[in-house]
């Protein structure tokens, strides 16, 4: 597991930050909070960098055909390409976005896609600081199956691994 402090500071805001840079809405205190809590529940922050019996892998427990929806249709509209590129960066060079092993590895790939994968549902985010409001939402948009988390789970993920006042 990765002490929470420095996923956030050397995963997650680097990785919204230049996100941020096509679009300051995909760099806020909400997706920062959002994918922390993400990763809490997804993964222990890490623990598990693939989903035990299941296909999720990385930070955020990330299913290949998520992935692939993300990279080969929602990217490759005209009006998300400055985005595309921007996550291009991310990937290794000599490795490719649609590798399992990129999205194992590469945490800040993973982030990406996870950001990317809650910007294209048309409900806003909550506020930053209503973390059950914030497990709500990824429970409904990223979770969608009860039987792997609950709401009330997303919180207690949060005060076990992320331990920090919203």
């Amino acid at each position: 597991m990765i002490k929470a402090q420095h996923f956030e500071n050397y995963i997650v805001r680097p990785t919204l930050a230049l996100l941020g840079t096509v679009n300051p809405k995909l760099s806020t205190e909400a997706s920062v909070n959002l994918l922390l809590g993400t990763a809490a529940q997804e993964t222990d922050i890490s623990y598990w960098l693939r989903q035990q019996g299941g296909p999720g892998l990385g930070a955020f427990s990330i299913e290949p055909a998520t992935r692939d929806d993300i990279v080969n249709r929602y990217l490759q509209r005209p009006e998300n390409s400055e985005l595309y590129a921007k996550i291009q960066m991310l990937v290794r060079r000599g490795y490719y976005i649609d590798t399992e092993e990129e999205l194992i590895t590469n945490a800040m790939l993973g982030c990406a896609i996870a950001r990317i994968r809650y910007w294209y549902v048309p409900e806003a985010l909550p506020d930053h600081d209503d973390l059950l409001a914030l497990g709500e939402y990824w429970d409904k948009h990223y979770n969608c199956n009860e039987e792997f988390g609950t709401p009330q789970e997303f919180v207690e993920s949060w005060n076990k691994f992320v331990k920090r006042d919203l």
